[in-house]
């Protein structure tokens, strides 16, 4: 069973997902759509228990990265996959906190600030 930080995102993604493609034709406006998705962040934090709509949205962040790479989920710590999806690291990143991770257990979070910062084309921040 995924940790429940990874649950609250997927459940968010789905929901989302069904607000989207709105096949009962729930929302007539784009205010209902937008009040529903506010709804989905709120029920999912009041169920999981997270401290607000903010932690919701970066656990949906965190499930998304984690979906095509499901041993992350065993890898890296709720800290980790959190500064991963704060940093905005790209795909070619992520692969190198994964190798560095399974040749050394202590790779942590300072190793993975420190990778970030060194590898500037490998992350969103808008630089070149």
């Amino acid at each position: 069973m995924p940790p429940r930080f990874i649950q609250a995102g997927n459940e968010i993604s789905l929901a989302l997902l069904d607000i989207e493609f709105d096949v009962f034709e729930q929302y007539k406006t784009k205010e209902d759509r937008i009040q529903a998705r506010r709804d989905v962040h709120e029920h999912v934090r009041q169920k999981y228990g997270l401290a607000s709509a903010r932690e919701a949205v970066r656990c949906r962040e965190i499930s998304a990265l984690v979906a095509n790479r499901p041993a992350m989920m065993h890898l890296f710590d709720y800290d980790e996959l959190k500064a991963m999806v704060m940093l905005r690291v790209k795909p070619t990143l992520v692969d190198q906190f994964i190798a560095a991770k399974r040749g050394t257990s202590s790779f942590g979070l300072p190793d993975i600030l420190g990778l970030a910062l060194h590898a500037k084309e490998r992350h969103d921040w808008g630089w070149d």
